[in-house]
């Protein structure tokens, strides 16, 4: 329950700006509390020398929860309310941050607890003259999971939010795709069954069923390079899990190899940054990878370069835009969906649930948070994606999807909409995926030169455009590097509108043939 001077100021309440948070006297060391009118559950506590945004709303099925966010103006107000829109989203879906926090620190102190403990030991075992190495009893799990805590969660930044059950168990409630493809790495080395398959001809059939042991609790150094390969072999021959009735069986291709080169990078990892816990054991064989043995025999398949893309070059690009522009399906959400990723250069992850708290007409920009590599990203609105939120605005105005569509599970357009994309290709003659639309941008973009040659856009602001993370790209760069970003997106969008304009006046012209043909015979 809120605290009683919380419930006598409840009545506190106004469209928050910076003059009027400014504006507000700090009080004589009684707390008074304000809350905003635009943003659910946020609020500020006034006392005798500070200000101190907080969000305030009740866990999904448990009691109120105040979350503190930091002291203003420290913490801006558009900072607060993104934290506090954060913060509610994650509350009404029963994660309570505090909550996890204690429960993390108490895993950790747990986990220093045993850490500490197994020193000790060592340190005991080594002054009676006795041999421990670490490499004896330091297990493939226990291997794994320093990778994916120091390197992938605490170097890497990834985020794992996991949540304690009324047994006990820890339920991970929402990771980034690099930890599930680590967690499959785990599972890949556990205890496995399989269905192994074998080439009749030109088909393949299933042949026998394989139950491969774990090794998880192996220790690392027993694992040899001839495990590795033969654990290997059995899943290059590996039935897929889920079958097409429409395809043809064919051995799993991407998977196994994704997860043993996790599993190669986890066992460098980790024989790296544990040198220095090795005893005086006379073995240095203790410190090879057996998974390097892959490289040596070419086991690696070289990973298919997808080159899938709208060539703006061509007249192909008119035909699919013609194509999108009239596509009506769900009031025309798919349309501007498509538009918007193409001329945001976003992710399908990114846009697709896009909410209007994200939007600021005011400023004309948008906010991705909880991006693919963990960061938030503040992104200009061009005239055309301006035009595409305006348009939305009309349709969904007091809903809380910009690409609102209805009969979705989750209240907004599917993300990978294959089954338009098919739609729109069978008018436009070209098929394509979300993805390729990113891959348009990045293409567009890198193409466009100065009057002498250079490339038009510094490197940087593109890989800010696409959220891919370099380590010259920091929080602070779209404030640092605004107009530029700016520059670099409006051009590249009117790029796109010229060339589009461009083959379409000349398709009325000449007819697509030729213009089809005149382009094979340049």
């Amino acid at each position: 329950m809120p605290e009683k001077h919380e419930q006598e100021d409840a009545n506190k309440r106004f469209d928050f700006t910076k003059k009027l948070l400014l504006d507000l006297p700090f009080t004589n060391g009684k707390q008074v509390v304000y809350y905003d009118t635009k943003t659910k559950g946020l609020g500020i506590r006034v006392g005798k020398r500070t200000k101190t945004f907080f969000v305030y709303r009740r866990v999904k099925g448990g009691r109120p929860v105040r979350i503190t966010i930091g002291e203003f103006p420290l913490i801006s107000l558009e900072d607060a309310k993104i934290a506090a829109n954060k913060n509610s989203a994650d509350l009404s879906q029963g994660i309570d941050r505090i909550k996890l926090e204690k429960e993390a620190a108490a895993v950790k102190a747990k986990a220093k607890a045993e850490e500490d403990a197994r020193l000790e030991a060592r340190r005991k075992a080594k002054a009676e003259g006795k041999s421990i190495a670490f490499e004896d009893v330091y297990t493939v799990q226990d291997v794994f999971t320093y990778y994916i805590q120091e390197q992938l969660i605490k170097n890497k930044g990834n985020e794992r939010i996991t949540q304690i059950d009324d047994d006990g168990n820890e339920i991970i409630i929402k990771q980034s795709s690099t930890l599930k493809d680590a967690d499959l790495m785990v599972k890949y080395f556990d205890e496995r069954t399989i269905i192994t398959l074998k080439k009749i001809g030109n088909e393949w059939v299933k042949d026998a069923t394989v139950n491969l042991p774990s090794w998880l609790d192996i220790p690392f150094r027993d694992i040899t390079a001839t495990m590795v390969v033969e654990r290997f072999e059995y899943f290059s021959r590996a039935c897929p899990t889920r079958t097409n009735k429409e395809k043809q069986l064919a051995p799993i291709k991407r998977t196994h190899q994704l997860v043993f080169k996790y599993a190669l990078s986890a066992f460098s990892y980790s024989i790296n940054r544990l040198k220095f816990d090795l005893t005086d054991s006379g073995k240095p064989e203790a410190l090879t990878n057996p998974f390097e043995v892959l490289s040596v025999t070419k086991k690696w398949k070289k990973t298919e370069i997808r080159e899938k893309f709208i060539d703006f070059d061509r007249p192909e690009c008119a035909r699919w835009w013609s194509a999108v522009l009239n596509y009506k399906k769900a009031d025309g959400v798919v349309s501007d969906y498509l538009f918007f990723s193409l001329i945001q250069a976003g992710r399908s992850i990114d846009i697709a649930s896009l909410t209007w708290n994200k939007v600021n007409f005011k400023e004309k920009t948008i906010t991705y948070s909880d991006t693919k590599n963990s960061r938030n990203y503040i992104f200009p609105l061009t005239r055309f994606s301006l035009e595409i939120l305006e348009r939305r605005w009309e349709y969904n105005k007091g809903k809380e999807f910009i690409f609102e569509y209805p009969n979705s599970k989750n209240g907004y357009v599917p993300q990978d909409c294959k089954d338009h994309f098919k739609a729109i290709a069978e008018v436009s003659g070209v098929l394509i995926s979300h993805h390729d639309l990113r891959r348009t941008w990045a293409t567009e973009a890198r193409r466009m030169k100065t009057p002498d040659g250079r490339n038009m856009f510094d490197e940087r602001n593109i890989a800010y455009c696409l959220k891919h993370h370099r380590s010259d790209v920091g929080e602070h760069y779209f404030q640092d590097k605004k107009g530029e970003i700016t520059f670099t997106l409006q051009k590249v969008e009117d790029a796109l509108l010229s060339k589009v304009a461009e083959f379409s006046a000349l398709e009325q012209l000449v007819g697509p043939e030729k213009q089809e043909k005149d382009m094979e015979l340049a």
